[in-house]
């Protein structure tokens, strides 16, 4: 028997609810697909990142100097031309520094390394450092205080036995005595022969993609990341 109590819902009550449930929905679905592009964006520039960090290892570690050769793009000769050019740079023709590759979710990336050569310039490469301390004069000496900084200098040199704290440390390297001579170097005193080979390289490495056009990572749009370092010369 029907409850002459109970009633349905009308038309106009039913629109308004789907009108209600619309207008809730909506920035919802717009909140999803923010977050998705999001993650997107994080998850193509970590993939660049990662990459780009495998190819300049590679090129620090494996890649013999005088086979990496200066340009824009730069170039392998040699050994490493045969055995690292296309695991770096895949889709390349096999000599320059540059190339296309995908990641597991289909995204294109196009990575380039530009070489220079950094002159043997005097202004450039050289490097300055404090002069030995003769520590044995050092514990010799009367002084109680000059004492503990020689003790503290050999802690200090001591990786099983560190400086306690930072100020001591502070105060080991900063002291006349430890700290008396301040001696240059230069290329020429490390490098007597051949001084007109070319001892370091800085390397920049770009890699482009478009999180909005996943074929074409150098279209409108694009972004971009850089990342440089140095390889120099082992001497022998």
């Amino acid at each position: 028997m029907k409850n002459s109590n109970s009633k349905g819902y009308s038309l106009v009550e039913i629109i308004i609810a789907l009108l209600i449930l619309t207008g809730a929905v909506i920035p919802l679905i717009g909140t999803i697909t923010s977050d998705t592009q999001n993650a997107i964006v994080i998850a193509n520039s970590e993939f660049a990142m990662q990459k780009a960090r495998y190819i300049l290892d590679t090129m620090l570690d494996s890649v013999e100097f005088d086979d990496l050769n200066s340009g824009d793009p730069a170039f392998l000769t040699g050994k490493s031309k045969d055995y690292f050019s296309l695991l770096m740079f895949p889709e390349s023709d096999g000599k320059y520094c540059q190339g296309y590759f995908n990641d597991e979710k289909g995204q294109r990336y196009f990575a380039t390394l530009k070489v220079v050569d950094i002159p043997n310039d005097d202004k450039i490469l050289k490097f300055e450092c404090y002069e030995n301390p003769d520590l044995i004069s050092l514990l010799n000496n009367t002084s109680p205080s000059e004492v503990n900084y020689a003790k503290l200098a050999e802690e200090a040199e001591n990786p099983l036995n560190p400086v306690p704290s930072a100020v001591e440390s502070n105060v080991v390297y900063s002291n006349t005595k430890w700290a008396k001579n301040t001696l240059t170097y230069h290329y020429k005193d490390f490098f007597q022969e051949n001084k007109e080979q070319v001892l370091m390289k800085a390397l920049f490495l770009k890699i482009k993609w478009n999180d909005n056009n996943k074929n074409n990572p150098e279209s409108d749009g694009s972004r971009e990341f850089c990342l440089v370092t140095h390889k120099a010369r082992l001497l022998k």
